[in-house]
């Protein structure tokens, strides 16, 4: 038997090769020719920590436009996280070049939040979480800070110099969590927060909180009312006010009287409390004291009660400047000032003194010489500190020297009225008129009057002795006049001054003075009497303090 073996052809497969070996000789030819060879366009750029570097070669190459595609970009080397440099790769048929990227960081951080503004409650901590703001950056984040928060609102105007920084680093895109802080007043605060990353990169944003405080209520702490009185208005001795509500007023606040009893005397309770549109709620308690008014008035004589800390309501006169136990002429001088005045007359080039007699809701009632004033239109009435009001003449006595003026009480601040504010600053003289009429004509205590100029400064004093507490003199054409004899001469411009003892009690209102032949000098008075008359006559009223 015949075998018949098969011979293998390796034509095909040489062909293959052959064709292999022309198309690389062929590229390897390509390779080499000026069609085919690009050049670096860069050796080296910056670019911004975050990115990533590009890997289209055309950003790196230049050369023939279908020939710089076939290039190969190998990044694989840059840390895009880090800053620093790093070698990029270009691989173009048989060259290779190199190119340095550096990373740097020159962004600063990114602060997110999802509210512009917010309001809080005094006494509710603040906190960066509460405040939902994150500070993203492709560093890391080294400090965040709250600084310089300033309040303004109504006559606010405080600067907070806290700062917060925080030494936690907090990674990219973490929200920030810091000391809380809890504002000490309300108002609208302007809040600067800064991030810092570790390349010192700065951002700041502003933000708005709203500090909402309850309503504010200020009050007296405690209120004298006269027994029997019908009805005390309270709320007229009341402030309040609210930060974000500036509409907001004592008709707004509740008072609670339940527990007052104005028919029977007794210390009772009494409360004032307001709410605001927050719901913050707060009050005051004060205690109303009801007695007779007599009882009452007799406590202001005293100065066992506080008109600058109390209300006082039904008392015979709240004004009263009242008498000390002790005697001290020197301090009688000075503690009288509120209740003395100074008197110019422009019109006559005339100046002299006098005293607040009376203080209603209406008028400020002052007496002084009729020779001070001499029916001009308008005198000028300074008080001890400074201020001046014209007056109204309202009634004179020629014959016993005396004039009473008056101010209006108004609202409405003008050079001719006063208003209820600048009127508390005052009081009246005190008068004793049973502790007059006790006093022997013969006798012989200290007495003592003060004077000042228009600003108030100290003019002129004297401290000396009651010769003679009634005696009839002849007083130019005018005879048998009841008149007051001391022994401190007068000067120019003490005219109307009050005489007190040394106790503070109205003695009589210096006049002028009566010169002899031997030279002696008799200074004269009017008699707390004689005013007291006079003044019963002109208002059909009885003045009495005690």
């Amino acid at each position: 038997m015949m075998t018949i073996k098969k011979q293998t052809s390796y034509k095909p497969f040489l062909i293959f090769l052959c064709i292999l070996f022309f198309l690389a000789i062929g590229g390897i030819a390509l390779m080499l020719t000026p069609f085919y060879q690009v050049e670096a366009s860069k050796t080296s750029f910056t670019m911004e920590l975050g990115q990533k570097p590009s890997k289209n070669p055309s950003d790196y190459l230049i050369g023939e436009s279908w020939s710089v595609p076939l290039s190969i970009v190998d990044t694989s080397k840059v840390d895009t996280s880090q800053v620093g440099s790093y070698k990029i790769k270009i691989y173009h048929g048989l060259q290779s070049f190199d190119c340095t990227v550096h990373i740097e960081d020159t962004t600063p951080p990114e602060i997110k939040t999802d509210i512009h503004s917010l309001t809080v409650l005094i006494g509710e901590t603040l906190s960066l979480e509460k405040l939902s703001i994150r500070a993203h950056d492709y560093s890391k984040v080294t400090a965040f800070e709250i600084s310089h928060a300033t309040a303004s609102l109504l006559d606010l105007d405080y600067t907070l110099e806290e700062s917060y920084n925080l030494q936690t680093l907090f990674a990219s895109g973490v929200d920030v969590c810091s000391d809380s802080y809890m504002f000490p007043y309300g108002g609208i605060y302007s809040i600067f927060l800064t991030a810092t990353d570790e390349w010192d990169n700065q951002s700041f944003y502003e933000m708005k909180v709203t500090v909402e405080e309850a309503p504010h209520i200020r009050s007296f702490a405690h209120y004298y009312v006269a027994l029997d009185t019908k009805e005390a208005d309270y709320r007229q001795y009341i402030e309040t006010w609210d930060f974000l509500d500036t509409e907001y007023n004592v008709d707004d606040i509740e008072i609670d009287t339940s527990m007052v009893n104005l028919e029977e005397t007794g210390n009772y309770p009494i409360t004032f409390s307001g709410t605001d549109d927050y719901g913050l709620t707060s009050s005051v308690t004060a205690t109303v004291h009801v007695a007779e008014a007599n009882e009452i008035q007799n406590l202001i004589n005293n100065h066992m009660i506080s008109v600058q800390n109390a209300a006082i309501i039904g008392a015979l006169n709240p004004y009263d400047i009242g008498f000390y136990k002790e005697h001290n002429p020197t301090f009688i001088q000075e503690a009288m000032l509120p209740a003395i005045v100074h008197i110019e007359n422009p019109a006559l080039e005339n100046y002299g003194s006098g005293f607040i007699l009376q203080i209603t809701e209406e008028y400020v009632t002052i007496a002084t010489n009729h020779h001070v004033i001499m029916e001009t239109l308008t005198p000028e009435v300074y008080f001890y500190d400074g201020s001046c009001y014209h007056a109204a003449i309202v009634a004179y006595d020629i014959v016993n020297d005396i004039a009473f003026l008056k101010i209006p009480i108004s609202e409405n601040k003008t050079i001719a009225s006063i208003t209820p504010d600048d009127v508390k600053k005052l009081r009246t003289v005190h008068i004793n008129e049973e502790y007059w009429n006790n006093i022997e004509n013969t006798d012989e205590f200290t007495i003592c009057y003060n004077c000042f100029d228009t600003n108030g400064e100290h003019w002129a004093s004297n401290i000396g002795t009651l010769v003679e507490k009634e005696a009839l003199r002849d007083w130019n054409e005018y005879l048998n006049l009841n008149e007051c004899i001391i022994s401190p001469e007068p000067v120019a411009g003490s005219s109307g001054s009050a005489i007190f003892d040394g106790y503070g009690n109205l003695i009589a209102m210096i006049r002028g003075f009566t010169e002899y032949d031997a030279g002696y000098i008799e200074t004269i008075a009017i008699p707390l009497s004689v005013l007291l008359d006079f003044y019963e006559e002109t208002f059909e009223e009885k003045i009495q303090y005690q």
